[in-house]
Parts: C-alpha cells; structure tokens; sequence
C-alpha cells in the first residue's frame, strides 16, 4: 500500500514528477492524474527518451498549471 505524498512548497517538488507525483501533487487519483498526463498540451518527456515511463519535468508542469488556471470571475478569486 501506497502512502500519499504532501507537498508543502514549490521546492519539495521532485526535478521530474511521475503520475503517482502529479496525483500527489493535485490530490487526484492516479487513473485521474494519468488522463490529464496524456491531454493535449500536457508536458511530457519525449517518450522516445523515457519508453513507457511517463516523465512530467518540474517547470513545464508548474508553467501548464500556470496557464491552465480558472478566474472565478464571481468571486474575483483563483479557484
């Protein structure tokens, strides 16, 4: 059994994140965490480089996550 990771700052990402990381780090499930892994525009190592390992580096993910956030325009707050 597999214990979930708590990320605390931006610094406590790991350099390259795998699926079980990036459904640490969104509080996902896996399943869930590997649907947005395989979506257009998502940042993914060349799978080539990788084989079948998926391989999310740090900044291109925290610049997707950047990019990809909703304006709760109600509210006038991120969500």
């Amino acid at each position: 059994m597999s214990t979930k990771k708590t990320y605390k700052t931006l610094e406590d990402l790991p350099l390259f994140m795998s699926v079980k990381d990036l459904a640490d780090v969104l509080q996902l499930s896996e399943p869930k965490a590997r649907e947005i892994a395989y979506s257009d525009g998502f940042p993914i190592m060349d799978r080539n480089l990788t084989g079948r390992r998926i391989v999310i580096p740090k900044m291109a993910f925290l610049n997707w996550a950047e990019q990809n956030m909703v304006f709760d325009y109600r509210n006038k707050e991120v969500i």
